[in-house]
């Protein structure tokens, strides 16, 4: 992505770490409705959509339809970096549908595709940054980790987003907080609930520097949820109340009207 491309999108990003679907929808729709849009800012409006999408569970019917548009715009266009992206999104698009082998088919793909162009990357002819690269290739390893949690081998997985967690870590990437939710996910599923707490409560630290009222609700439910599994009923009840608080004044910060 060129730099007056990332600095039409700004806003776009700063609305999306917060949850707040609305607003970044109607800035995409301005952006969309510009003569001067060039083809790389057509795809991430696109790009975003399906991410609102997702996030909101609207347009079901829809996601895997804007997924191939995205794939098609993107090998058009030729740029490695939109084709990664492009391929990323429509394995995601799978995944969320249970399509497990067809989603970690494309994940591969676009994995391939990043270490070919990491081989690359000292190379001047190579438009792509070698920070630009790992970013993806964290965030293909997390998808894929994620996608086994969900069917496969847990500890595996939890490797695998680890991993990411190191790359988003190192880049003080946003990306740290999701895959750090991942990991506490993770064990939560294997039973362990010390480390799926820790995790949590990792991920809750990160989501109050990011000022994300409505992922501060989703893991403090998460922890209040460990806490009844202890048969800590009390500081169940306190962190729930703690969530419901912050999820209403989400809702009422950044309400979504269609």
């Amino acid at each position: 992505m060129t730099n007056p491309t990332i600095r039409k999108f700004e806003k776009v990003e700063q609305h999306l770490r917060k949850d707040e679907y609305h607003e970044a929808l109607r800035l995409l729709e301005a952006l969309e409705n510009q003569n001067d849009m060039t083809r790389e800012e057509r795809i991430e409006c696109q790009i975003h959509r399906l991410y609102i999408y997702w996030q909101t569970g609207l347009k079901r019917e829809t996601r895997l339809q804007l997924a191939d548009e995205i794939v098609q715009a993107s090998q058009a266009l030729g740029e490695p970096l939109y084709i990664i992206d492009a391929l990323l999104h429509k394995g995601k698009t799978l995944g969320i549908e249970n399509r497990m082998e067809e989603a970690n088919e494309l994940m591969l793909q676009a994995e391939t595709l990043v270490d070919s162009l990491l081989e690359q990357s000292g190379d001047s002819s190579t438009k792509a940054t070698k920070a630009d690269l790992l970013y993806r290739k964290a965030e293909l390893i997390m998808n894929k980790g994620y996608l086994e949690l969900i069917s496969g081998d847990k500890d595996s997985a939890i490797e695998q987003i680890e991993y990411s967690r190191q790359i988003f870590e190192n880049q003080n990437h946003h990306r740290l907080l999701a895959a750090t939710g991942n990991i506490g996910f993770g064990y939560e599923l294997k039973g362990d609930i010390e480390n799926a707490m820790k995790y949590y409560e990792e991920a809750l630290k990160l989501s109050e520097e990011f000022d994300n009222k409505n992922n501060q609700a989703c893991w403090l439910s998460m922890i209040a949820r460990l806490h009844r599994a202890k048969g800590e009923m009390g500081k169940a009840c306190e962190v729930s109340e703690r969530a419901l608080r912050l999820s209403r004044e989400s809702r009422s910060s950044s309400r979504l009207e269609f």
